[in-house]
């Protein structure tokens, strides 16, 4: 199947792409992109407004690379304590488990 071509224009003069609905797209937005996307720089948007990923962490809004984020371990952490069943009293737990379940606490990460 061949892919459809867009009907974008090239202005060799400014160096931008114009699409059909009128937006410009300079050749300096799209490298940026693709160096956010290659260093894992995204920004987010919708009802994640203000949430920003970097590398792998996962930056609150107003927050920057050296305050508090979470990261894939603190995620992973959270989400094996939502998903624990209803509290059961430690003597019908066995001893491995108990101490495995303290050891999955969640602690805030700060990057220096």
């Amino acid at each position: 199947m061949s892919r459809k071509r867009l009907k974008w224009l090239w202005n060799e003069e400014r160096q931008e792409f114009v699409t059909p609905s009128g937006r410009t797209i300079s050749l300096h937005e799209i490298a940026r992109l693709l160096d956010d996307y290659a260093q894992c720089r995204v920004d987010l948007a919708g009802p994640w407004l203000g949430w920003k990923i970097r590398g792998q962490r996962l930056i609150p809004p107003g927050g920057s690379m050296r305050g508090p984020a979470i990261t894939i371990h603190n995620a992973a952490a959270f989400n094996r304590w939502i998903n624990q069943p209803a509290f059961e009293p430690a003597r019908e737990q066995p001893r491995h488990q108990a101490r495995a379940r303290k050891q999955g606490h969640l602690k805030l990460v700060f990057s220096r």
